[in-house]
């Protein structure tokens, strides 16, 4: 049996030229076991993330799932706050960045990371206030891209984002918050379903410069932050992309490890056969004996030795 060159798990960023010239950014979380992630830029500078290669959606949707429900909220993460005059340009172009309260009356005259309208101009001008804290607006070269992609978002907040996630994953099952929320939860922060892996996990933290304890094999939002910010940065220049198909990019499968995979897929239809023969039988009195069939897993080892296609 030969040993395989096979892709490393970590994030690889990449960059596409599309016909009309524009460099299209991406990024792919490789897991070591568990599904694809991958998020893209298209050439109207909307973000968008591909859940295990299924059909995608505004990245925003995903970080409204994941908590983040309002929308200026997610700006906010994205944009740094500016002081400005309270006058009429804010209307509908700036997000305040606190709470501001009328001190005369008590009452909140704009919620934290609100879109600043007319009528919410009028009220910080009744409370006296000559500047403000808002959310700084795309400047320069900088195309906007989360303000693109929250416009192109249709969900309007955590429980509709979760589950329209949840109708693409499960097409035809109705969706229910609960079980919405724990598909999610199953699929990324679950280390029996999703696993990057030591070295995963190693080169996501040296790869984006974050502090998360090697232990942790399972994503968290701060990968998702810290990727989507790269994403951004690689849009206006700066940051590189990544060669997948450098040999630093990849590792070895040893014939262990190949093996390995096949005792688990082995395991697992006996464990299915153990099952269905225990829900058959109900009354009788069954041994272990009865219940145990190895050749299911000495079948599999046998086929992987003498048909596989690194045998």
């Amino acid at each position: 049996v030969v040993s395989q060159l096979h892709r490393s798990p970590g994030v690889f960023f990449d960059e596409t030229v599309h016909p009309n010239g524009k460099r299209l950014f991406s990024a792919r979380i490789l897991p070591y076991k568990g599904p694809w992630l991958e998020f893209s830029m298209d050439i109207n500078d909307i973000m968008y993330v591909h859940i295990d290669r299924r059909r995608k959606m505004p990245v925003s949707l995903l970080l409204k799932a994941l908590g983040l429900s309002k929308e200026g909220e997610i700006l906010s993460l994205f944009r740094e706050e500016e002081e400005l005059p309270v006058d009429d340009e804010l209307i509908d172009r700036y997000n305040g960045g606190t709470d501001i309260v009328d001190k005369r009356s008590g009452e909140i005259a704009l919620e934290a990371y609100e879109l600043i309208s007319g009528e919410k101009l009028v009220a910080l001008q009744a409370a006296k206030l000559k500047k403000l804290k808002v959310l700084a607006v795309p400047v320069g070269n900088d195309p906007g891209v989360m303000e693109n992609t929250l416009k192109k978002d249709p969900s309007e907040d955590e429980e509709d984002a979760l589950t329209r996630i949840y109708n693409l994953l499960r097409p035809g099952d109705p969706p229910n918050i609960e079980t919405a929320r724990g598909l999610l939860e199953r699929l990324f922060f679950n280390s029996k379903r999703y696993n990057l892996g030591d070295v995963g996990r190693y080169r996501i933290n040296r790869r984006l410069d974050v502090g998360i304890p090697f232990e942790s094999t399972v994503l968290h939002l701060e990968d998702f932050m810290t990727i989507i910010h790269y994403l951004l940065g690689l849009r206006v220049g700066q940051g590189n992309t990544d060669d997948i198909d450098h040999l630093g990019n990849r590792r070895v499968r040893l014939v262990g490890e190949l093996l390995a995979n096949q005792f688990s897929i082995g395991l697992t239809r006996m464990s299915r056969t153990v099952r269905e023969r225990m829900s058959l039988r109900d009354d009788e009195q069954i041994t272990p004996h009865d219940l145990v069939n190895a050749r299911t897993v000495s079948t599999v080892v046998q086929a992987f030795f003498g048909s596989s296609q690194l045998s």
